[in-house]
């Protein structure tokens, strides 16, 4: 009848596992949610050890654990798009570069730099639900186009250039499909090539399986919504040296983006200097931790680097 929907998750390994669940596609998501856990000390018991908001569901499981979660729900239309005043960064799926305008006119995979201008992109909704996606170039605002070859191309922004149009479609999971307008092809990692250099060209979507290198994630750019900085303010190329862990704060928790090729391990802690969250091995490249609102300690270790940063949860 369409009024709840039910989520069986199951850890087979030892380790605690972070579960989140997408709820952006749903509408009236009940906070009482039923949680019943399964593992070596409880029976189908019913557990309230969960956050939730309008967006996420997460649940930390323990270790050889199964877990069913009822939502009461109602159906809904799909995303309302991206924040046209935010910055972002488009990173493949596949890839730990990011999309970067570089210092010509094709569009590459490149090693983030907090302090590039051209690795920060906008969007800009249109009146037919479409995209615009544009950085600044000298002075000017300059835009993703499909010039019909395979190759994307920055050209200056103009209204009504359809070839300057995108389709951005949700799979969950905060990864998407960016859809030309013009000819219904995708991004697409050249050669299904993961390295950095990698030319972004568009081509036709594959069958079931065959375009984990056509989705893309689109993440808050570092620092860039933040008064403290605005990389389309800084000249283009500017190089920082960026740590290989991003980590920022959304309405329900902390999210961590890992730029290595290695796993990661993490450790929370609060201001009162209570350790609230410790993760390890995380191979994941992109991370979400529940936490209630508040400033945060994040504490991180990958590939023999170390390091700490702020994070203020809204």
């Amino acid at each position: 009848d369409e009024q709840k929907v039910v989520v069986v998750m199951l850890n087979t390994g030892s380790d605690t596992k972070l579960v989140n669940v997408d709820l952006t596609l749903l509408k009236n998501v009940s906070s009482d949610v039923k949680l019943y856990v399964t593992n070596s000390k409880q029976n189908c018991q019913e557990s309230s050890n969960y956050t939730i908001d309008s967006e996420t569901f997460s649940y930390v499981m323990g270790g050889e654990e199964i877990a069913t979660a009822v939502f009461s729900v109602s159906p809904n239309e799909g995303i309302t798009g991206l924040n046209p005043e935010a910055a972002y960064m488009i990173v493949p799926r596949a890839a730990s570069g990011v999309l970067s305008a570089e210092s010509s006119e094709n569009l590459k995979l490149a090693i983030l730099s907090a302090g590039d201008s051209l690795q920060c992109w906008r969007f800009r909704l249109l009146s037919n639900g479409n995209y615009q996606i544009y950085t600044r170039k000298n002075g000017k605002e300059m835009a993703i186009t499909d010039d019909g070859s395979y190759y994307l191309q920055l050209t200056e922004l103009r209204t009504g250039n359809a070839s300057q149009e995108f389709r951005v479609v949700e799979h969950g999971e905060n990864c998407y499909t960016i859809i030309s307008a013009s000819d219904d092809k995708w991004f697409d990692l050249e050669g299904v090539n993961t390295s950095n250099g990698t030319n972004i060209g568009v081509w036709e979507a594959g069958g079931a399986g065959e375009n984990a290198h056509r989705e893309w994630r689109i993440i808050p750019f570092p620092y860039a919504n933040a008064a403290m900085m605005d990389p389309t303010s800084l000249p283009e190329g500017t190089v920082a040296n960026a740590p290989l862990v991003y980590a920022y704060g959304e309405a329900d928790g902390l999210r961590v983006v890992n730029f290595s090729s290695s796993k990661m391990n993490l450790r929370v802690y609060n201001m009162g200097g209570l350790c609230e969250r410790t993760l390890n091995g995380l191979s994941d490249a992109f991370v979400s931790v529940p936490l209630p609102k508040g400033p945060y300690i994040v504490v991180y270790e990958v590939e023999g680097e170390k390091g700490t940063t702020k994070v203020l949860v809204k």
